[in-house]
């Protein structure tokens, strides 16, 4: 039994503990202070620590972070003249691309290159002759889809896929990439490379 008892005693001091801190807890909920003896007994913070009034929610937080975003970025909304080139798979992503124009107040012209690739236009001044012809506010580029499996594409079209991009010059523009069977040896992280996310639609995700 006298083994036991500096275990008992060190429970009687633990629970003594706890009993004190529940009750200075409870104390700082309560609507009004008390006095012993003439002695205010405060409230301790820890109400605070729930309740805090001033603390915002989180949800508010993000609002304002959005809202914050929004005034940032100033949206567009003038008419544009959009040049949308590149292989065959414009053949059907032109009749969307047309159906958004005409809902938007915008205007779309389409040259389809077929079974072409950034080894074409990277090699000719075929973009710049049609961005000079129909002097497009935004150019679309669809290109990649016929380069999927070449070998060191990195090193050999590396410069193709920048001529492509000069011959914008400083027009806004967006390059939709190939939309993958299988996986492909570099094309999607060339482009990108070169693009800039900000610039670069990845397809190959899409089902």
């Amino acid at each position: 039994m006298s083994d036991k008892k500096p275990e008992v005693e060190l429970y009687k001091v633990l629970g003594l503990f706890a009993f004190t801190i529940i009750l200075f807890s409870a104390y700082s909920f309560a609507p009004q202070t008390y006095s012993f003896f003439n002695f205010k007994v405060k409230q301790s913070k820890i109400k605070n620590f729930f309740t805090e009034p001033n603390k915002k929610p989180l949800v508010a937080a993000v609002d304002t972070t959005k809202e914050a975003l929004e005034k940032k970025m100033k949206v567009d909304s003038t008419a544009q003249k959009f040049l949308f080139i590149g292989d065959s798979m414009l053949e059907y992503l032109r009749i969307r691309l047309n159906d958004y124009a005409k809902k938007n107040g915008h205007s779309v012209e389409t040259v389809i290159w077929y079974s072409s690739s950034s080894l074409w236009y990277g090699t000719c001044d075929t973009l710049k002759h049609f961005i000079d012809k129909y002097e497009p506010t935004y150019v679309v580029v669809s290109l990649g889809a016929n380069e999927l499996f070449i070998k060191d594409i990195k090193t050999d079209r590396d410069t193709m896929v920048q001529h492509v991009i000069n011959q914008i010059g400083d027009r806004k523009y967006l390059w939709v990439g190939p939309p993958n069977w299988k996986d492909d040896t570099g094309i999607n992280d060339m482009i990108v490379e070169k693009a800039g996310k900000g610039h670069y639609f990845e397809s190959k995700k899409l089902k």
